[in-house]
């Protein structure tokens, strides 16, 4: 080694370090970017119908990662084959375009119910009723989250379907159905009877309402 090497040798040692510090700095990046694997079924059960739609949809990801339909389209076809925290990864990029999304909020909501991560399927829902009052569908699962998962919220459920009964009168026969089935749950009969009777004022069909009624009123002789 001759003596130049010799005295630039720690020089090169430090260049030598700087290197692979960056390279393994974008490398880290390039992962955490790419972190959710669109192109692999290995591990995903799915039919020869689902497998096609699954690398169609991947061809069009490849054209363009920022396509919201296809990001759903693929996460459901993960959830479809099994992989349900891979569908949730993606889902959570469709969101990234669309925070607002009531149907990818909804998926959301269900896939973290289905992985037992039950606020954060309760904060999806409640994401949805700010921006989507109307939206039925979420109520019935927060009183479905209150009740079996999350029971010290579930004295909320009154406030929480009064609230949706302001936002969308034309849902009330179901808002008083969920009304009538919180009270004779927590044994309030009075009130349930009053909600019951309530869905059958608009619906005298409601079967629902007729039998709960039916157990609820006391037998007359």
């Amino acid at each position: 080694m001759s003596e130049i090497i010799k005295k630039r040798w720690p020089l090169i040692l430090v260049g030598v370090f700087f290197i692979v510090l960056i390279g393994t700095f974008v490398w880290k990046s390039n992962i955490k970017e790419t972190e959710v694997d669109w192109v692999s079924t290995d591990k995903l059960t799915l039919t020869e119908t689902e497998k096609a739609k699954y690398e169609e949809t991947v061809v069009k990801l490849e054209q363009n990662q920022k396509d919201p339909e296809a990001l759903v389209n693929l996460a459901r076809l993960r959830n479809y084959g099994g992989d349900l925290e891979g569908a949730i990864k993606i889902y959570l990029e469709a969101l990234k375009l669309r925070p607002n999304d009531t149907l990818i909020l909804n998926n959301l909501g269900d896939a973290y119910y289905s992985l037992g991560d039950y606020k954060k399927s309760e904060e999806m829902y409640l994401k949805i009723i700010e921006n989507n009052p109307k939206w039925i569908s979420a109520y019935r699962e927060l009183v479905n989250i209150y009740h079996y998962k999350l029971k010290d919220k579930y004295t909320t459920v009154p406030a929480l379907l009064e609230r949706g009964l302001s936002a969308d009168p034309g849902s009330s026969e179901d808002f008083y159905a969920l009304l009538g089935i919180y009270y004779e749950d927590v044994g309030d009969i009075a009130n349930a009877i009053l909600y019951y009777e309530k869905v059958l004022a608009i619906n005298p069909q409601n079967i629902g309402a007729r039998s709960a009624l039916d157990a609820l009123r006391p037998v007359k002789f």
